[in-house]
C-alpha cells in the first residue's frame, strides 16, 4: 500500500509525506496478529494497548483519496514497525522529533533536536527488505538479487560439502532468503528467469550432471521428481497470493484501493489470478469427473467455489486451488517441452 501511494504520488507530481518507525528488537519474529490475539485473551486494559498499537490522529494531517474515492487512514500499526503517510506534514504535533543515522546495520531512530533527516540519495530508507532510494524505482532491485544470489551460490561451492549437500543448503537456507526481494520489490518476471538460469547452472554441477540437462528433468514431477524448488514458479506462486491478499482483504479499504501488482509484460499475475477463478467456476459448471480406475466417490470431495465460506473461499485463495491453478500452466509446459 505504502510503496503504491508513492509511485501515484511521482506519477502525479504531488506531495507525499511520509514517516518510517522501526525499533531494533521489540519484537523479534512474533507475528502481529498474535500480539493483538495475547492482548485480548489476557484482557490487558486499554491503556497499555494503545501503547503497542499506533493509530493516526485524523484531525492533524489530510489522508489521501484515492482514484476511486476511497481515503486511506494515515497511520494505524504497531509501535515496532511503523509506517504513516499523508498529503500534509505533521506541524503541531512533532515540531521537534526528526531523524538521524545510527549504526549501518539499522534504519533511523527519532531523536530530539535539530537534526537534519538523512536524504534517501545519502542514506536509502529500508523498510520490509525494500530499498527506498532517491529514484524511488524497483530497477535496481533486479541487479541487486542477482548479484547476492551469485555471491551465496559461490560461497556455497567453495564449501568443502559433498555435491548433494551443497543442494541441501540452497534449497532448505538460501531459496527462502532469496525470494522474499522477489516478493516485495517490482521485479520483472524476466530478471526472475534469469536467476533461474543461474541457479541451475550450479545445481547441473553438483548434482554432476550434464550441461544439456534441461529444467525439465530438474523441476518436472512426471517421471522422477528432485526435491528442488524453481524461483520462478514460486515467484510467480507468490505475486499470486499477493494480488488474491489485497483483492480479498477484510479491510474494505484494502480492497476498494485497486493497488496493481506489477510483474512486467510477458506475465501479470492479475491476468493469471482472473484465469485460474474462471477455470475453477467452470470445473464447477462441468462437474466432478472419473479420474482413473476407481469409481465416483472415492477420496475427499471438492470445494464448490459458489457454496464455500469466507474462511473456505481465503482458503481456496490464499494456500490452494487457485495458487495451484496458476502455477499449472508453468508445470504443463515442462510436459510440452519433454513431448516436443
Amino acid at each position: 500500500m505504502t510503496w503504491g501511494q508513492i509511485q501515484r504520488a511521482k506519477q502525479e507530481k504531488s506531495n507525499l509525506h511520509g514517516v518510517w518507525l522501526d525499533l531494533v528488537n521489540a519484537y523479534g519474529s512474533v507475528p502481529h496478529k498474535l500480539i493483538q490475539f495475547a492482548l485480548e485473551f489476557f484482557y490487558i486494559p486499554k491503556s497499555i494497548n494503545n501503547l503497542i498499537i499506533l493509530r493516526g490522529a485524523h484531525q492533524t494531517v489530510e489522508e489521501i483519496k484515492l482514484q476511486t474515492g476511497q481515503r486511506l487512514p494515515p497511520l494505524q500499526s504497531y509501535m515496532d514497525d511503523h509506517s504513516g503517510s499523508a498529503d500534509s506534514p505533521l506541524h503541531k504535533k512533532m515540531p521537534e522529533v526528526a531523524r538521524r543515522a545510527s549504526t549501518r546495520n539499522d534504519n533511523t531512530i527519532f531523536v530530539a533536536g535539530g537534526k537534519q533527516i538523512p536524504l534517501p540519495a545519502n542514506q536509502p530508507i529500508q523498510s520490509l527488505g525494500r530499498q527506498y532510494k532517491a529514484d524511488l524505482s524497483d530497477k535496481h532491485a533486479g541487479k541487486a538479487v542477482r548479484k547476492q544470489l551469485s555471491e551465496d551460490l559461490a560461497r556455497i561451492n567453495k564449501s568443502q560439502l559433498p555435491g548433494k549437500f551443497k543442494v541441501w543448503c540452497y534449497n532448505f537456507t538460501l531459496y527462502q532468503r532469496i525470494m522474499w526481494p522477489p516478493k516485495m520489490c517490482e521485479i520483472p518476471s524476466s530478471k526472475v528467469n534469469g536467476l533461474d538460469r543461474l541457479t541451475n547452472s550450479y545445481i547441473r554441477k553438483w548434482l554432476g550432471l550434464l550441461h544439456c540437462f534441461s529444467d525439465i528433468g530438474l523441476f518436472g514431477a512426471k517421471s522422477l521428481q528432485l526435491p528442488v524448488q524453481s524461483i520462478t514458479l514460486g515467484y510467480k506462486q507468490e505475486k499470486a497470493r499477493l494480488v488474491l491478499k489485497l483483492k480479498e482483504s477484510s479491510d474494505p479499504t484494502v480492497r476498494k484501493a485497486l493497488v496493481p501488482t506489477q510483474t512486467g509484460r510477458k506475465w501479470q499475475a492479475g491476468q493469471e489470478v482472473a484465469k485460474a477463478i474462471s477455470r475453477l467456476q467452470h470445473q464447477e459448471i462441468v462437474g466432478r469427473v472419473q479420474v482413473g480406475g476407481v469409481g465416483f466417490g472415492w477420496g475427499e470431495s471438492p470445494r464448490l467455489w459458489s457454496k464455500a465460506t469466507k474462511r473456505e473461499r481465503k482458503f481456496l485463495l490464499l494456500r490452494g486451488t487457485v495458487v495451484e491453478e496458476v502455477s499449472r500452466a508453468d508445470k504443463e509446459q515442462y510436459t510440452i517441452k519433454a513431448l516436443s
